[in-house]
């Protein structure tokens, strides 16, 4: 057993990794878990200082902005903490990945916001606005950098400075909606302008780290071919239908319920996407690490299925006890959104398990695996909220979502697992050469595949 450093070997033969695998996925998860608490805040705060109806808009156009935004980001925010890891350029990728996902956001957000003003009764005289439709643009570039960044510190090793980046951007933006309250408007304004001034002061860490670990230019550098680059378009497919899945919710809650209606679900889908990041975080960090210890991958994946899965649940138990309490502080109005919640919260754990599926998918650069098990949600969720909801209001439209998280896991599983069958078919060359072809990571990543394994 050796513990000086960062490994312990139990007897079963299975190596755990203690740090910086742990490590970093607990300070993701502690990033994600202050800018949850955090958020609470400034959604208690503003429920108390604006009306549901403006909570409802504000919100609703929110979500559209940062899944937009997702769409924009062209899958990198997924792809770089699979790709930094062994990147030997990482500022020359990482400045195009910037003037890519900038160039996306601009365009992607003008169509959007041109396309709700004209067609959307709730949302179409808000973007109008003088002003309103410019800082949907670029809040939607500043929302993209930020998760960009996000996901470069993370492949950097450096998930605790996530922490500090989310806690700064909880705390301007909770000041900021006060300080805004004058306007209708105040809650999406303080949102953008929170983003804006966080993403400006973080580009300069992520382009100090990313120049630490630049080679000279001109030095050679191992080229990976297209496999990558299929996969990446895979994944942008299956990613880009997913957060759809997210927008359209809220969206259809907004037309069929009304404003106010979506501001309580508003809150709600808040408080159990919060959670679900945390659950993102911890397969990030995963991903990270397998990526740089291929031979250990399924030792990190038990040794994160068994230390967090049973906390996650845990905290699932405690909010769907106490779904009333966590409402109570926003209003009597939003009390009545309890089921809701705990609806919601139930797909928390289902979440976890499909992710780090999906994270074992991107280590093996499986893009149709990806692609279908990503879309799944909208195939299966959209419907069944569509159904429900007229009878069940609001948590219909949860139920709808956690119908899609189950479909997504049932549709991994049975992708893994006819993957499996097919592996241990496989002859050891065939097994082989299989995986020294999959030893490649992405663009401008320098990982020589050696008898099926990196070194």
């Amino acid at each position: 057993m050796t513990v000086g450093a960062t490994t312990v070997e139990r007897e079963s033969g299975v190596v755990e990794r203690v740090s910086p695998l742990v490590r970093n996925a607990w300070a993701l998860a502690i990033s994600q878990g202050s800018a949850a608490m955090l958020g609470f805040g400034f959604w208690v705060l503003v429920a108390r200082a604006y009306s549901a109806a403006e909570v409802g808009v504000a919100g609703t156009l929110i979500v559209v902005m940062t899944t937009t935004s997702t769409v924009a980001q062209l899958n990198y925010a997924m792809a770089l903490p699979r790709l930094l890891p062994g990147a030997a350029r990482p500022l020359d990728l990482l400045r195009s990945v910037y003037l890519q996902t900038a160039a996306a956001s601009v365009a992607l957000a003008t169509i959007v916001a041109i396309v709700l003003s004209r067609f959307s009764e709730e949302l179409g005289p808000v973007i109008s606005r003088p002003g309103v439709g410019v800082a949907f643009v670029l809040g939607a570039v500043a929302w993209t950098w930020f998760t960009i960044q996000d996901a470069s510190l993370a492949g950097f090793g450096r998930a605790p400075f996530v922490a500090g980046e989310n806690v700064l951007f909880g705390m301007i933006k909770v000041g900021l909606g006060l300080a805004f309250a004058a306007f209708s408007t105040g809650i999406f304004l303080s949102w953008v302008v929170s983003t804006a001034l966080v993403v400006s002061v973080v580009t300069v860490v992520v382009a100090r780290e990313a120049a630490r670990r630049q080679v000279p230019t001109g030095a050679p550098v191992h080229d990976l071919g297209a496999g990558p680059r299929r996969f990446r378009f895979f994944d942008f497919g299956g990613i880009s239908v997913f957060v759809a899945t997210m927008a359209v919710l809220p969206l259809l809650v907004l037309r069929e319920l009304g404003a106010e209606a979506a501001g309580i679900f508003s809150i709600s889908i808040s408080i159990a996407w919060s959670l679900e990041s945390m659950v993102v975080g911890v397969g990030t960090s995963f991903v990270v690490e397998a990526a740089r210890e291929e031979d250990q991958r399924r030792a990190h994946l038990i040794h994160v299925v068994r230390v967090f899965l049973p906390l996650i649940v845990l905290g699932v138990g405690v909010v769907m006890l106490a779904a009333p309490l966590i409402l109570l502080p926003f209003g009597p109005e939003y009390g009545a959104a309890s089921n809701t919640l705990r609806i919601l919260v139930l797909a928390v754990p289902i979440r976890f398990c499909a992710q780090l599926l999906m994270g074992l998918f991107r280590l093996r650069f499986a893009g149709p695996a990806l692609l279908v098990s990503q879309a799944v949600p909208f195939v299966a969720g959209i419907p069944a909220a569509l159904l429900m909801i007229d009878r069940w209001g609001t948590a219909g439209a949860a139920t709808g979502w956690l119908v899609g998280q189950a479909a997504s896991l049932a549709v991994a599983v049975a992708i893994m697992a006819r993957r499996a069958r097919r592996s241990s078919s496989e002859t050891p060359r065939d097994d082989q050469k299989s995986h020294g072809e999959m030893a490649t990571a992405g663009d401008g990543v320098h990982q020589p595949a050696v008898h099926g394994v990196q070194r």
